[in-house]
This record gives C-alpha cells, structure tokens and sequence, in this order.
C-alpha cells in the first residue's frame, strides 16, 4: 500500500461507545434547542454578545480534537440534570433568557459523564453565554476607564507615550474612543 492509498481507504466504523457518546450530544443539544433558540436570537440582536459565538466555536474545534482518554467523572449526571432543570423551569415562568447558564452546566456534566471532551475544554462553554447587560450598564464606564488606564500604564511601561481619559485611550499620537460598548464585563470576561 502507498501513502495515497491510505489515504483514500474508509474509516474505520464508530465503535458502539462512539456512536453513543454522539447520540447523547446530539439529545443534549435537543433538550436545549429553547435556550438556543433564544440565545441565538439574542446573539442576533444584541451587538455586544456576538463575540460570545467564538467560544462556541472553539469548544467544538477543540472538543472535536480532544483525543485524550478518557475521564469519566462522577456528578456529570447533577450537572446535566441541574442545566436542564434551569432552563426548563425559566421557560416555564415565562423568563428564557435565565435559562442560559443551563447549557454550559449541561456540556460540562455531558464531558464528565463521558469523559470526553476534558474538563479543561468543556470549561470554554462557560464563555458561550453572553454576561448579563445589567453587569454591563452597572459598571460602565468605569470599568472601560480602567482598561484604559492598565492599557496606558503597559504603554508607558514599554516606552511608549500614552495617556488615558474619561472617553479616550491615546497611545503614540493614536486615540482610541472609548465606548460602554467597547468594554465593560463584556470586554473584561473576554480579555
């Protein structure tokens, strides 16, 4: 056989264990298509949480190349069930968007309960979900102007001319506006 042959050949079939560990993903997303649905939505129409889709992207970029061994954990059942309940219980009030959190719950008690992804992985879904925009409004501006100031003490700890105001951040002759939306938790979680 070349190199080119093996290449071509077809894989392997999924062992049992595989073809479950997909099966029960695939009821886990499922059981929270409501909190998608309506993450989604707020994804769509809320600006500042959109960068909160990358860490979805990098769990399954980095869940999909984990091929540690794997590590089953007990208590992966409670966080499945407690995600779940969360989120069934905040649709049942009529207050979806506080069932959100239930979906990191639920990949991390799924990746326990299979013992793949790795704990470290899995910990990106807790990045997935957008911080509160109440956190965002209570603590703006100030926290923008703190960035600013860290970000104006780093330039000048490496020679470089800067200076940080109420709105502004300017570094070597270039400003930078500084906007609530710019920062904030949202920047600060990000960072």
């Amino acid at each position: 056989m070349t190199a080119g042959s093996l290449a071509s050949a077809p894989p392997e079939p999924e062992s049992p264990e595989g073809i479950r560990a997909v099966i029960l993903w695939v009821a886990l997303g499922i059981a929270f298509s409501a909190s998608w649905v309506e993450l989604v939505k707020h994804w769509m129409e809320e600006p500042w949480a959109r960068p909160s889709v990358l860490f979805l992207v990098l769990f399954l970029v980095a869940a999909a190349r984990d091929r540690g061994p794997r590590d089953r954990r007990r208590g992966g059942e409670w966080l499945v069930l407690g995600g779940l309940s969360l989120s069934l219980i905040s649709f049942g009030v009529g207050l979806g968007r506080l069932g959100r959190p239930g979906i990191p719950l639920g990949i991390i008690g799924m990746a326990r309960v299979l013992g793949r992804p790795s704990l470290a992985t899995s910990m990106l879904a807790l990045w997935v979900i957008p911080p509160p925009s109440l956190l965002s409004e209570a603590l703006s501006p100030g926290l923008e102007q703190g960035l600013a100031w860290l970000a104006a003490g780093a330039g000048e700890a490496l020679g470089l001319p800067a200076v940080s105001s109420a709105h502004a951040l300017e570094i070597v002759g270039a400003t930078v506006e500084i906007r609530p939306t710019d920062g904030g938790i949202p920047l600060a979680i990000y960072f």
